[in-house]
């Protein structure tokens, strides 16, 4: 990738998850070593955002607007897009990353989004060796870290002797509510997204192999753990089966 103006891009970042990330990153121990730019539609806003950092700075971007999108993208090496909802807003960013081989990152939960970015710019990406990652927000984390862990303790208690499958079901209590522009997505998803598509959501939806046998694809709410009581009640995103190689 050639020399670029910035190495990170964070698109949405005056929204509530947004100004997480960019808190994150400027106190991170390598901030004065990171070329950080924060992306948005009302530059003032992001301005003001940016100048609360030694190391970050601010410039337009309108989701909105192809052309804005990619004159931005193609400043940086990587983005992380928080600016949802993703079915309507997050395309024309992975186009523009990969077809600028920029690397992308966000925190959808949106899989029918994610199919279709699949199906259009797989390809692309491939070509331009864009590394392209969605869903690295709640709807996944939470999941890969008990995963990780588990496998982790499994190793230990076996000795390193790991069965080539693994079934894993994970858990977890939260507090608080969600933030408004996850409520935007979820309402995306019942007033934009097709109903055709939405089964793309489903099970194996995402799956470049099919499901086993006897798979079903219906949604499961009531998930039942050993050693716990009561039931664990409800799912935590909407693809809960997640095939990890």
């Amino acid at each position: 990738m050639s020399e670029r103006e910035f190495d990170i891009l964070i698109i949405g970042a005056t929204g509530y998850t947004g100004q997480l990330v960019i808190e994150y990153l400027g106190n991170h121990s390598r901030a004065s070593s990171l070329r950080i730019a924060l992306g948005g539609r009302t530059i003032s806003k992001v301005q003001e955002l940016a100048s609360k950092y030694s190391n970050v700075g601010a410039i337009y971007v309108d989701v909105t607007k192809e052309p804005s999108v990619e004159e931005a993208v193609a400043k940086t090496r990587v983005v992380i897009n928080i600016a949802g909802p993703f079915w309507t807003r997050g395309s024309v960013v992975v186009k523009a990353c990969a077809k600028n081989g920029v690397h992308y990152v966000d925190l959808t939960g949106e899989a029918p989004w994610v199919a279709k970015i699949i199906e259009q710019y797989d390809y692309l990406a491939h070509k331009n060796k864009a590394c392209i990652v969605p869903c690295s927000g709640y709807d996944s984390i939470p999941s890969d870290l008990t995963a990780h862990l588990a496998l982790r303790a499994l190793e230990k208690q076996l000795g390193g002797k790991i069965p080539p499958h693994i079934s894993s079901t994970a858990a977890h209590k939260t507090k608080g509510g969600i933030s408004g522009g996850t409520a935007a997505s979820i309402m995306s998803a019942f007033e934009e997204v097709p109903g055709e598509q939405r089964v793309r959501g489903l099970g194996w939806g995402l799956s470049p192999i099919p499901a086993p046998p006897g798979f079903s694809t219906l949604p499961k709410f009531l998930y039942s753990l050993p050693h716990i009581n009561p039931k664990t009640w409800g799912s935590q995103a909407q693809t809960p089966n997640i095939l990890i190689h």
